[in-house]
């Protein structure tokens, strides 16, 4: 905090001063004209986000009281022709509506959103135009701006909203991080079939083009509708100072859209949970649209499974040289081990080579449970699925036992018509990649699971559950990608459960094997 923020005079938010200078028959715009000739001194806000700036209370109290129209106005400020609406006039608001524009921010956009954000906030609670450039350039959607339509420099308002890990967002509100640091690779890109929070890391309106706030939100969730499903936003998180005595564009727009508090993370942390009931007439439009285009967009399960082909598709064309296969040597466990080691750590207490004895004497009771993703040789993923009788899953989960206590005697073997339950054990890409990459081939190694489960249909191997269990962010994110049901775990245990129950499943993950296996039992009952 500088010595000039610290001995802030007595003053009055924009908010303030705009209603007072109104309440006396002054403008808006002479307001802000005060204050760009100086008449009328502006101070950066004390600290944080999204909160705007204050103004010198005695220099506006000053000339309200030496202005020469102010008599003539202030007898009659309740008249409907002093109000501010009919000062305005219907044809100049609809000139200045007509006038907006927005956009995704360009690179050309930078320097003037940053002289509007330091304009607003003040240099010292400014993010630099060269971190904001990175930002862009992970999502270009991540920044929507305001300008108008004839003067693309002259820059209204910008709207930034970072889609990133709930982990990151919630140290962003409890003030453990600061947004300077947000860093590229915390930022997701908007990749088919996610699911994202965003955090509002920026809201700037000049305050004479305050009308077009819901125009800028709305061009964004625009966009979210027009890529749903296939991208979902559930919900927004914001960081603003201020409460009920104070107003600031934050403020502002956390209380017309309704956002809840999160004081169990902080005092100025804000949560909008877009999946639920909201009395805003914005969002409640913008859930309706979304539960309309989720009915046109259901039609049957045929549909559906032509969207999760579609996604799997375009993973096997953004990874040609990746290839999916049955692990077949001793090598290739090794392997396997070695990505398990960079996701989750090495086993305790357990050499590397008795590791690697155990999983292959595994694979030699049954063939089938390690699959692996290979470029060029070298395994970038892999998935194990271990058939067990589910009193033995339900000790692993309840971490009366783990996965190294599995002996090979207790692998099932499948067996056509043997109904079976599974222990999804690992299933994950090498953290080295990041963004589209480790999406593009997360997606391959899900692809590839569908294959195999489409070849366990089809010889007759019918499964009763899967199971799994996971306290990292990628593995919650792909058990729910899948269509694993969360469920309770023990009292005392940290990691997360997950069950999916294949039979009464409708989820495309499971359309091919479900076909696989009508197909198989068809053959029977023909046989």
């Amino acid at each position: 905090m500088t010595e000039e923020e610290k001995v802030v005079p007595p003053s009055y938010t924009s908010h303030e001063a705009v209603t007072l200078f109104e309440a006396h028959g002054l403008s808006e715009a002479t307001f802000f004209r005060w204050v760009k000739q100086g008449r009328i001194k502006k101070y950066p806000p004390p600290s944080g986000r999204l909160k705007g700036a204050l103004y010198d209370k005695a220099q506006a109290d000053a000339l309200i009281q030496s202005s020469p129209i102010k008599n003539s106005r202030k007898r009659n400020t309740t008249h409907p022709s002093n109000t501010r609406r009919s000062k305005t006039g219907p044809t100049k608001k609809v000139e200045h509506m007509e006038a907006a524009e927005t956009d995704w921010i360009q690179e050309s956009d930078l320097p003037y959103v940053f002289v509007l954000d330091a304009e607003l906030y003040g240099l010292e609670n400014t993010v630099s135009p060269l971190i904001t450039k990175w930002w862009w350039e992970k999502n270009p959607y991540a920044c929507r701006i305001l300008f108008d339509k004839n003067n693309r420099k002259d820059i209204w308002g910008a709207l930034t909203i970072l889609p990133m890990e709930e982990e990151i967002i919630y140290k962003l509100l409890r003030d453990e991080l600061k947004e300077q640091d947000i860093t590229p690779d915390m930022i997701q890109s908007y990749d088919l079939g996610e699911t994202f929070a965003g955090y509002i890391a920026s809201v700037a309106i000049r305050p004479e083009r305050m009308m077009h706030i819901f125009s800028l939100l709305g061009s964004v969730m625009d966009y979210w509708y027009e890529q749903y499903p296939g991208i979902q936003i559930k919900k927004l998180y914001a960081f603003a100072l201020g409460g009920a005595e104070e107003e600031n564009d934050g403020i502002r727009l956390i209380r017309k859209l309704y956002f809840a508090p999160r004081y169990d993370l902080s005092q100025n942390a804000w949560e909008l949970n877009l999946a639920l009931y909201n009395p805003s007439p914005l969002i409640r439009h913008f859930q309706q649209r979304l539960r309309e285009k989720g009915t046109e967009n259901e039609g049957t399960r045929m549909s559906i499974a032509m969207s999760v082909h579609d996604l799997t598709k375009k993973a096997r064309a953004f990874t040609p040289s990746a290839k999916f296969k049955r692990i077949r040597t001793r090598k290739d466990i090794v392997g396997c081990l070695e990505v398990a080691d960079e996701i989750f750590g090495p086993i305790p207490n357990m050499p590397t080579e008795k590791v690697i004895d155990l999983w292959y004497s595994w694979h030699q009771k049954n063939p089938d449970i390690f699959h692996l993703l290979e470029l060029r040789g070298r395994v970038i993923g892999f998935v194990s699925i271990i058939p067990l009788v589910r009193e033995k899953i339900d000790r692993i989960l309840r971490e009366e036992e783990s996965p190294k206590d599995i002996s090979p005697d207790e692998v099932q073997e499948y067996r056509p018509e043997a109904p079976v339950d599974a222990y999804v054990h690992v299933m994950g890409v090498r953290p080295e990649f990041k963004g589209k990459q480790k999406s593009a081939y997360g997606m391959r190694l899900f692809q590839g699971l569908q294959d195999v489960f489409e070849d366990f249909g089809r010889r007759g191997i019918v499964f009763r559950t899967l199971i799994t269990r996971s306290r990292l962010d990628d593995g919650i994110h792909i058990s729910r990608h899948v269509g694993f049901q969360e469920v309770n775990p023990p009292l005392g245990i940290d990691k997360r459960h997950f069950l999916l129950n294949v039979q009464a499943s409708d989820d495309p993950f499971l359309g091919q094997y479900k076909q696989a296996l009508e197909e198989y039992h068809r053959r029977l009952l023909q046989s």
